[in-house]
């Protein structure tokens, strides 16, 4: 599986990278909307996870 994490929380980022890292998948990091926008245009993921809450923006203004 391919994976977006859009998170600006680095403790966080780090517990969801290695978790899904070490069951074989393929990770992403960005740690701010604006990011997360380029990566996700750039890629096509398979699940994308997101703070509600980012330096930048919401979540929810990142979704739509």
């Amino acid at each position: 599986m391919y994976l977006l994490i859009i998170e600006n929380n680095l403790g966080q980022v780090a517990e969801i990278y290695d978790f899904f890292e070490a069951r074989g998948h393929v990770v992403d990091v960005a740690y701010d909307g604006a990011s997360g926008i380029e990566f996700s245009e750039r890629n096509a993921y398979d699940v994308i996870m997101l703070n509600k809450r980012l330096p930048d923006m919401t979540g929810f203004e990142l979704c739509s």
